[in-house]
Formats: C-alpha cells, structure tokens, sequence
C-alpha cells in the first residue's frame, strides 16, 4: 500500500513539473508565433474538417493553404491529433486543443529511471532533468515543432524496452514495441536517429549476448 502511495505522490509532484513547464501556456488564451505553429495549428484545423467529413486517415488537406490543398499527412501521421480535432468539432478553441497536443515526457522518462533506481528522488530528478532540458523547451516555445515533442515520449520507452531486453533477458517488451510505434508515428527524424542508437546499443551488448 505505501509503495501504491509514493508512486501516487510521484506522479504528483510529475504533474506540477508539467504545469510549470507549460505555465507560460497557462497564463494566456492565445499562442505564440513561433517557426511551425501555424503549420501544426493548421493540421488540428485540416483534420477536424476531414472527422466531419468522415476521413480518420486522410492523405491530403485540399482546403489547406487557401484551397490550394497540401499533404502533411503523407509526412505527419495525424493519429496524435484525433483527440484534439475531436475536441475542435465539438467546441474548443483552436488554439486550446493545440495546447493540449504539447504534454510531457515525464511519465515515459519516470519509466526508464525506474530500470536504474529505487530511489523516487533520483527518478524525479531525472524526470526534471528531461523535461526541462534545453531542446524540450525550445521544440515548445521556440521552434513548435509537434513532431519531435511527440518523438520525445517514445525515446525513454525504447530505452526502457532495451534496458529489459538486455539486462533482463527478456525476448519480448511493450515497451520497446510502444516506443517504435509512437516514433515512427511522430516524427520520420527522430526515429532514423533513435534506430541508429539503438544500433549502437546493441553493438556494445554484443559480446555479453554472445557468453
């Protein structure tokens, strides 16, 4: 029960670091125009329009860019935003939906601490860490770029799958599945480079596999 209870406080106090981080979100009603804003902005629009029209996948926008159409669908997967789209048709402001698209890594990156750790310090220390970094911040405040704050969920998920591939012996893991899922969903960059570590990873555990 008191471990139920600490994990309870845990994801508390993750919680709080997810409301400081998006505090600046919070104290206004508007967005800032940061580098793809507009872009994604748009893509909540363009999918909410297809939902009414009955398109849950669909490959282009054509009344994107003034009805000149555009296929950021072919190069973003829109299945993140159904949530948010969903919320557009029945009321929400644009700009609050896109809000809600910019969570935290912080449960993900809890996950990965606790293959290391028992100590709760350690692990929010290591959630802080991560959600706080310099390229989580710019990617919302500075670039707005959905796709790679999306890719940020999966990394610690793939490192966690990997973690208890290796050094548990595991053939199999969600997490790693979940992690590679929602990279490939996300962000086409993020994953190429994540499958390169992973490379890399696997390389170095190559002589421990082979006793």
């Amino acid at each position: 029960m008191k471990k139920y209870r600490n994990l309870l406080i845990d994801f508390a106090i993750i919680l709080l670091f997810t409301v400081l981080l998006m505090f600046p979100y919070l104290l206004h009603s508007s967005l800032a125009i940061e580098h793809d804003t507009f872009f994604h902005v748009s893509r909540i629009a363009q999918y909410a329009e297809a939902i009414q029209q009955g398109q849950l996948l669909p490959a282009i926008y054509p009344l994107e860019n003034g009805g000149y159409g555009y296929g950021s669908p072919l190069f973003y997967c829109d299945v993140f935003l159904f949530i948010p789209a969903v919320l557009h048709n029945i009321g929400m402001a644009l700009v609050d939906t896109y809000k809600l698209t910019v969570f935290s890594a912080g449960i993900t990156m809890y996950m990965l601490a606790s293959k290391f750790t028992e100590r709760s310090s350690i692990r929010l220390l290591a959630v802080a860490a991560y959600l706080f970094s310099n390229y989580h911040i710019t990617d919302i405040y500075v670039r707005g770029a959905l796709g790679e704050i999306f890719a940020l969920i999966g990394i610690p998920l793939i490192l966690s799958g990997l973690y208890e591939i290796f050094e548990t012996n595991k053939k199999y893991t969600s997490s790693y599945f979940f992690g590679l899922v929602i990279m490939v969903l996300s962000h086409n960059l993020s994953f190429l480079l994540c499958f390169i570590l992973v490379i890399i990873i696997s390389i170095l555990y190559l002589p421990k596999c082979s006793l």
